[in-house]
Parts: C-alpha cells; structure tokens; sequence
C-alpha cells in the first residue's frame, strides 16, 4: 500500500477514534438524545467496517487470483458448515411456545444453526491453538 493511502487511512481513523470518545463522553450526560446519536453511530461504524471489509477483500481477489482461488474455497466450505448446520438444528418448541414467544419455526432453526455454527468454529479455533502450540515444541 502507498505511503499517501496509508497516511489517509491512518488520519481516517484518527477522526473515527475521537468521535467515537466524544459520542462516547455525551452518552453519560443521560440525554436521551445523545444515547440516540451513539446508537445511530455504531450503526455508522458498522457499515463502515462492512464497507471496508468488502472493499479489502475485492483489492485482495483482483491483486492476487491465485489466492482468490483459497479465498472462494474456504468461502464454500463456510457455506456447507452454514447448510449442514441448519439441517441439524430444530425446532424445539411446540406451537403454542412459537406463538407465545412471536417467532417462527424457521427463526427457531435459524438460531439453532447459529449455535451449531459457533460450537463447531470453537471447537476449530481451539484445536488449531492446540495444534499450533504442539507444532511450536517440535520445530
């Protein structure tokens, strides 16, 4: 990256850091409308990570498509954990519960899904540190 990007992005980030201290010093002064502005902020922050998320992964892919190629793998082997894991999940509430709790029996496998996910990406996360420590005794 050029030094004139990275000193935009450096300064970019500067001003997001001290209007986010300064959002964050007005949300204790107990003003409704101050909590307002910090919610609409975050929401601004999370965009702007979206955005610069995105935008990062797109320069990667067109700079370097023979990494692209490991980039769209692991984006499928995502995408099959994700089906595998809404397959599994279910239901577990009867109709009354749905009704009484306002959710469907889709939103219910979809929360499901959701947990299956994170306990297989945590037990992943925890298996490579384990494996990386191991690894680390023998080099």
């Amino acid at each position: 990256m050029s030094d004139k990007i990275s000193k935009i992005i450096q300064w970019g980030l500067i001003v997001l850091l001290a209007l986010s201290a300064i959002f964050g010093l007005l949300f204790y002064t107990n003003t409704a409308a101050y909590t307002n502005l910090l919610l609409f902020w975050g929401y601004a922050l999370i965009l702007v990570t979206v955005v610069a998320t995105v935008l990062a992964a797109l320069l990667n892919i067109f700079s370097n498509p023979k990494k692209a190629i490991r980039f769209f793998i692991m984006l499928g082997m995502i995408a099959v954990i994700a089906v595998i894991a809404f397959l599994l999940s279910g239901n577990e509430y009867t109709a009354t519960q749905l009704v009484k709790l306002k959710i469907t029996e889709t939103t219910s496998r979809v929360v499901g899904a959701g947990l299956i996910i994170t306990y297989l990406l945590g037990i992943v996360a925890l298996l490579s540190i384990v494996y990386a420590t191991i690894s680390s005794i023998f080099k």
